[in-house]
């Protein structure tokens, strides 16, 4: 993940120049894992679930779509309130958020592997940018990155020391270890699913661009591991 946005960077920087906006900052939120009143082992039980889904977020609306997952779309603030009355069940979040957010207080599981990595970046429209001195933007952009690449750094100690406080609190970690038959299946889903977004969401270019950097990762460090708890 973290050679991919490194790699992408520039690329991202521009399309976000091209539509009126400046990047003065990017940091990884964190992985995120799929917290459960029930173990989630198979498709079907995941589809009996009551499933967050973050309103307005087209990548994941793709992705439950994929799975046959009803969502429920709820803003961030509403999620608490709603595993409080039952309208929801089940949700993604990165072990740090479910602490500080006491989002775990609601679940008895959390998967094994994440669902996918968070990223964030702060941005600036043009319009207000331009109205900077040339010199201040260039303190802002050489101060900003290095901050956010140290904060990053933290949101992975916290998210580990997370997965302690989790486990302290009686959260289970769901071992989930498919054959391969379900592995295929789970690829060529998420597959479907990112090829739906194709000029919805981002370009083919910069999909076959970002598969691309991911297979030459893969190919020079084959004995990489996904990021899971145990």
């Amino acid at each position: 993940v973290e050679y991919v946005r490194k790699e992408l960077r520039d690329t991202m920087a521009r399309r976000f120049a091209e539509e009126g906006y400046i990047v003065v900052g990017r940091n990884e939120i964190g992985f995120v894992y799929t917290f459960s009143k029930v173990p989630i082992l198979s498709l079907e039980i995941a589809q009996r679930q009551k499933w967050w889904q973050w309103e307005g977020d087209p990548l994941s609306k793709a992705m439950f779509d994929a799975f046959g997952i009803t969502p429920v779309p709820l803003s961030f603030t509403d999620v608490m309130t709603s595993l409080s009355t039952r309208l929801i069940d089940t949700a993604s979040i990165t072990p740090y958020g479910a602490v500080a957010f006491h989002w775990f207080e609601r679940f008895e599981y959390m998967s094994e592997y994440p669902v996918t990595n968070v990223q964030g970046a702060t941005i600036v429209s043009k319009k207000i940018w331009n109205k900077i001195s040339p010199d201040s933007q260039k303190k802002i952009l050489s101060i900003c990155q290095p901050y956010f690449d140290e904060l990053s750094l933290k949101s992975r100690e916290q998210d580990k020391k997370s997965v302690d406080v989790l486990k302290k609190s009686g959260i289970e970690v769901v071992v989930f270890e498919p054959d391969s038959g379900t592995l295929e299946f789970i690829f060529e889903t998420s597959k479907k699913a990112r090829e739906s977004l194709v000029g919805k969401v981002f370009s083919r270019e910069l999909l076959d661009r970002t598969m691309g950097l991911l297979e030459e990762y893969r190919k020079a460090h084959p004995g990489g591991q996904i990021e899971k708890v145990r």
